[in-house]
């Protein structure tokens, strides 16, 4: 039997699920994302915690955020192709730095009863293969823990990304280390959110992860614009892997935003976590006119740097990113010719870990 607390938390449950229910019929569900955040609904109800899925099985953790798993792989190959490319670049006197992302699971204790996350031990094979083979590695979760951030707020509960909050903070680390180990100086207070304004949208966004879903198993994530108080002047240039170009200028918030992408609550159509720079570029060229400090990142790019971007421009003089999985045209050593790199950067989270996304050479795997 129920005692008296668990028949009130029922009774609550059946009054926020009727109310779902009566907004979701008075909207009219007749398309399909109504659908499916009606079986998002009763899987949330029945207490699922795996919801099928036919591309990726969705995983309610423990800490009340979703995600998706990720297969253990060996990272010998992997490794292997980023000491090559290390050593290339090396000839040509353009640093690499590699960059450890954290991934949102951060250990089996986030998983339900039975499962296993093996992302972590992936990351951490490849970043100790990386360091026996001396190329500069930098892990963001070696910071994390330093500095005791708590690992649940980093991301958002309905999307694999980490929150712009995040990627800013991880900007000023990143840019720390640049300063410190290839003398490049930055101005720290471009890192200092004292300097920046803050526009937070509640209730907002629904992550990737949670258009799987919908929006009542999850619920929605606060979604944050940032500012910055100090003069700006950019370019901004980028080509969709379908040759279609978007360019952009002027201050930060006028060249770093896709504005579009904001148009819609709760938007099952537009992916919101992309109005930071944009859209999935195969390639893109940020150049920064205030900048003076003479460093050009070249960024081996995937999707937790739409939001890291913006902020590293700040204090470069130009980033340009690749996307491996979409731009083929030109290797590695082509664009840093191109783009007169100073330091090659491959921020990876561990869903970036495949095969495109070391093939630096254009040589396959």
């Amino acid at each position: 039997m129920l005692d008296g607390m668990d028949q009130v938390r029922e009774q609550e449950g059946v009054q926020d699920t009727k109310a779902a229910l009566d907004s979701l019929i008075t909207d009219s569900f007749m398309n399909k994302t109504d659908w499916v955040s009606i079986n998002g609904l009763f899987q949330r109800l029945l207490g699922v915690t795996i919801v099928r899925d036919e591309d990726k099985d969705v995983y309610k953790l423990s800490n009340g955020q979703i995600m998706y798993n990720l297969p253990e792989r060996d990272m010998t190959k992997y490794a292997g192709y980023v000491a090559d490319l290390d050593k290339a670049l090396k000839e040509k006197d353009i640093e690499l730095l590699y960059v450890q992302i954290p991934y949102k699971i951060k250990d089996d204790s986030y998983m339900p009863p039975g499962t296993h996350a093996p992302a972590n031990k992936n990351a951490d094979q490849l970043v100790k293969l990386l360091r026996e083979k001396d190329v500069d590695t930098l892990d963001l979760r070696d910071e994390i823990a330093a500095q005791k951030l708590d690992w649940t707020s980093l991301f958002f509960d309905t999307d694999h990304h980490w929150t712009p909050q995040t990627a800013f903070w991880a900007a000023d680390v990143i840019m720390k280390r640049v300063n410190k180990d290839y003398g490049f100086e930055i101005n720290e207070d471009y890192y200092d959110e004292k300097n920046w304004n803050h526009e937070t949208l509640e209730n907002y966004m629904l992550g990737s992860i949670g258009r799987r879903t919908g929006v009542f198993y999850d619920g929605l994530d606060d979604f944050t614009i940032y500012d910055p108080k100090f003069e700006t002047d950019f370019d901004f240039w980028g080509v969709n892997q379908d040759g279609k170009e978007d360019t952009r200028e002027g201050s930060f918030r006028d060249s770093m935003y896709l504005w579009e992408n904001m148009e819609k609550r709760a938007d099952f159509e537009r992916n919101t976590y992309n109005t930071y720079l944009g859209k999935e570029y195969g390639l893109f060229d940020i150049i920064n006119h205030r900048s003076d400090n003479d460093l050009n990142i070249l960024m081996i790019r995937e999707s937790f740097s739409d939001a890291l971007a913006p902020f590293l421009s700040v204090n470069a003089d130009r980033v340009t990113g690749v996307d491996l999985r979409k731009y083929h045209e030109k290797d590695i050593l082509e664009l840093c010719d191109e783009y007169d790199a100073d330091l090659v950067m491959i921020p990876y989270n561990p869903s970036a870990f495949s095969k495109k996304q070391f093939d630096f050479f254009g040589q396959g795997w």
